[in-house]
């Protein structure tokens, strides 16, 4: 049990402890927050114990004789005082340099290394209380615990701080035991974040969301890890997804003057054709008047920008909402009506929406191209229909098309879009908001007009059809609201607790084809006493069990994953708070946050145990893992680290990633996260795209930055041969174990998310084209790889132009892979698991 005792390391000097907590306490007295204020003086500490010793000296010098007061050493020396070994004021200059005549200046370090220089002075200072000091501060380290649970991090420049040391005595001493050779494994290569634990191993608060200005980037410091920060930078800013530098002269239809929206070739219609031949079809058929419809929009937008050369025929409009309508029938959240839907009757925005909908999803990039400017047109058509007919805002056609403008956007694989269509999503919640689309209590429901004749049935239907669209698309509305929130880390905007509508009814319901049938089926949804609320499933799942057959069991367990994926995020803010909070209350915060987060996990394995046994879908398998994932992993934090935000933001959060590597958090995050791309391998052809593709990215990112993290020297990287025994030099039984984190659960995955027993891999053919091959977490480059190959191998194998968010999101995790520049891929990261275990 050595390894475990010495899992809590110092990143600094080296130093291990066996409690997290007590490790924490340490890293503040390398720090210089000084936050802990003295209030008779000037002077500020790192650590709580240390002012209150500092005070009580100053109650020591009051309780002496005048003369015998001794004087207090500067909270900062300047250069000429340090040289000579002699005593300096906090008043610049200080006294000796104003009695020598002499320039007072202070050290030229980079704040960063200001608390080095006082720790220095105090070590070669005469005084004997430094020496106490220092005594009793290594004493407290074992027997205290953890005074300051927030560990910050401030950016240092390693290479200077490496010359400091060997140019300036007074520096030797406390770096002469550091190896700053782990630093030179590319360890910092991914992108990762600081999570809180899940289980009860670590008691101490985990590192979330812990970095400020004043970081202490000793993790970022040497040439070498400099450049792979702007080589992962300079990966983001290559790819389209990620990177949009607004000028001056750009617009919507910048760069395209000229836009050919034509029929295409032969290829394209037959691959169109080849997709939009399968699945659940509606009865409706687009002609040329509806045609002419749309024709009339685009040119009444009168845009100075471009001119339409060309407009697309019938028969490929027609077969691109044929392909709407095939994938909107295997969506879980279908909320255009198809036997009551009409592309004649229909509005042309909704109309152009659909097409748009069903056009960038194709694998042509020729029908990709025509969707994406059909979205831009359609963006400034629903403004100038809101602004020339205010009804509008409470039409459910109106309201449609402004979410199908939102979805694609969102997803499009574009940076411009993605900023635009977040931007305007609160407009339109609030139009539903109005709407009353939240707010259809269950007296509300239809009550009659059910024994009527054919034609007032038919009428009855059509209402209801209505109403539950409206219902739906309010639950669309707010699962996209969710699902844009995990992917690009922002605020939700619609609450869970506004779902106060009844639970939407049961397929059978929604896909009938005529009244008659729908009459069937809805007598007997509504033969009990009174329908359910969302927000009962919300608050229990299992109240679905008393329901059954009379709502969407899919859909309300869709629903309730994304409220509580709401609630995971409101989590890691609270846990963005601890480090602000003072001392005492970030205690109680600490316990309140451990605590919410194991009620949210358990929440989330309930509904895993209800969904596996009543409801189960791929979606709700992947999303549930990724959720799991995300409670203990801070996702915000690794897209930072990888690069996305800049080199000196990574930088600055490097210390919190690597804190979080060392909790059970991140072994319970790397589980999940293989079981998000084992999820994702489950998904129908041509279906991984929009936020599950996002999601698998992180998920990669998340095991790429384990990896990284893991491997402190090339030569440590654990190798796994054909008897699947670990042969890096460890005589531990407990690391033998494969954990094939993409696998089925075991106890040997539960052994290593709790106890850390094992070698975690993933077992995936795709790289290398043999079955059963186990590849640990020592490449990162592999698992990048690995990841790509996840989303390419969901393509059809004649695709050519996958969608632009697809394409972007693989070039980009290919880019972060090749940044390491080697690559450990072979007969050291992979093997046969033939007779392993795990």
């Amino acid at each position: 049990m050595s390894h475990q005792s010495d899992k809590h390391v110092c990143l600094v000097c080296s130093k291990s402890y066996e409690r997290p907590d007590h490790l924490r306490r340490h890293v503040q007295s390398h720090q210089n927050h000084r936050q802990f204020r003295c209030r008779l003086c000037p002077k500020g500490f790192n650590r709580a114990d240390l002012l209150q010793r500092h005070e009580s000296a100053h109650d020591r010098a009051l309780d002496r004789p005048h003369g015998s007061r001794r004087i207090d050493r500067a909270s900062q020396a300047c250069n000429a005082c340090v040289q000579a070994k002699a005593k300096c004021s906090d008043l610049k200059p200080c006294i000796r340099c104003r009695a020598k005549c002499i320039e007072c200046r202070l050290s030229d370090f980079s704040p960063g290394l200001t608390h080095l220089d006082a720790r220095s002075q105090e070590r070669q200072s005469s005084s004997s209380e430094a020496s106490q000091e220092s005594r009793t501060l290594d004493q407290q380290e074992v027997v205290m615990g953890n005074e300051n649970q927030g560990m910050s991090s401030n950016d240092i420049n390693i290479e200077a701080q490496s010359a400091t040391i060997r140019d300036t005595s007074t520096f030797s001493s406390m770096f002469e035991d550091v190896d700053f050779s782990w630093f030179d494994s590319g360890l910092l290569d991914l992108n990762v974040g600081t999570s809180g634990d899940m289980a009860s191993c670590d008691t101490g608060v985990a590192a979330h969301d812990k970095a400020n200005d004043n970081a202490d980037s000793t993790l970022t410091n040497n040439r070498y890890l400099g450049s792979l920060f702007r080589i992962r930078s300079e990966a983001y800013q290559r790819c389209a997804w990620t990177s949009w530098h607004p000028s001056r002269f750009q617009h919507s239809f910048h760069g395209q003057d000229v836009i050919n929206l034509g029929a295409g070739n032969s290829r394209e219609r037959t691959t169109l054709l080849m997709k939009a031949s399968t699945g659940r079809m509606m009865g409706s058929t687009l002609d040329d008047a509806c045609r002419d419809h749309l024709l009339v929009l685009v040119t009444a937008m009168k845009i100075s920008h471009f001119s339409i050369h060309s407009f697309p025929p019938a028969e490929l409009l027609n077969d691109l909402v044929r392909f709407f309508f095939v994938q909107e029938s295997a969506s879980l959240v279908p909320s255009i009506h198809p036997s009551t839907f009409s592309c004649f009757h229909a509005r042309p925005e909704l109309l152009l929406g659909i097409i748009a909908a069903g056009a960038v999803i194709v694998p042509e990039r020729r029908i990709q191209v025509t969707g994406l400017v059909m979205h831009e047109i359609l963006r400034g058509a629903m403004a100038q229909l809101y602004e020339s007919d205010n009804s509008t805002t409470r039409d459910l056609q109106a309201l449609q098309a402004y979410l199908r403008v939102l979805e694609v956007g969102a997803w499009s694989g574009l940076k411009r879009k993605t900023e635009i269509a977040c931007s305007f999503m609160q407009p339109g919640y609030t139009m539903l908001l109005q709407a009353g689309a939240f707010f259809s209590p269950p007296e509300q429901e239809l009550s009659g007009g059910l024994d009527q004749g054919a034609q007032e049935l038919d009428t009855v239907w059509k209402s209801w059809a209505m109403r539950e669209s409206l219902k739906r698309l309010a639950i669309r509305a707010f699962i996209h609201d969710s699902q844009v929130s995990m992917a690009y880390f922002q605020a939700p905007t619609i609450s869970y607790a506004e779902l106060n509508m009844a639970a939407p009814y049961p397929p059978s319901l929604w896909f009938a084809e005529g009244s008659k049938e729908w009459r069937q089926d809805f007598l007997r949804c509504n033969s009990g006493p009174r329908r359910l609320l969302l927000t009962e499933v919300l608050a229990d799942v299992t109240v679905l069990e008393t329901c059954s057959g009379e709502a969407d069991l899919q859909l309300c367990c869709f629903a309730t994953i994304h409220a509580l994926a709401n609630q995971v995020w409101d989590l890691q803010q609270q846990f963005a708070l601890l480090f602000a909070a003072p001392e005492a209350k970030r205690r109680r915060m600490d316990s309140w946050c451990m605590s919410r987060q194991r009620d949210l996990y358990h929440d989330l394995m309930t509904i895993h145990m209800y969904c596996e046994r009543h409801v189960a879908h791929h979606e709700i398998s992947f999303l549930l893992e990724y959720v799991m994932m995300a409670l203990h992993t801070p996702m915000a934090y690794i897209q930072r680290f990888a690069g996305k935000e800049g080199e000196s933001e990574a930088r600055r959060v490097a210390p919190i990633v690597s804190e979080w590597r060392q909790s059970s958090a991140a072994r319970v995050a790397i589980w999940h996260a293989g079981q998000v791309l084992r999820r994702a391998r489950e998904f129908p052809p041509t279906t991984l795209q929009n936020f599950y593709a996002v999601a698998t990215y992180h998920a990669a990112l998340v095991l790429w930055t384990y990896s990284i993290l893991g491997n402190r020297s090339p030569t440590q990287a654990e190798i796994v041969i054909s008897d699947g025994i670990n042969r890096n030099g460890s005589t531990d039984n407990s690391s033998m174990t494969l954990v094939i984190l993409d696998g089925e659960e075991n106890d040997d995955a539960r052994a290593f998310c709790t106890l850390g027993h094992g070698t975690p891999g993933l077992s995936h053919p795709a790289y290398t084209g043999v079955k059963g091959t186990f590849c640990t977490l020592a490449d990162p480059v592999l698992i990048m790889q690995l990841a790509a190959d996840t989303l390419r191998g969901n393509l059809l194998c004649t695709d050519h132009a996958p969608p632009l968010l697809v394409g972007n999101l693989i070039g980009l995790m290919e880019d972060l892979g090749s940044s390491l520049g080697h690559s450990s891929t072979g007969r050291s990261s992979h093997t046969s698991t033939t007779g392993s275990t795990g």
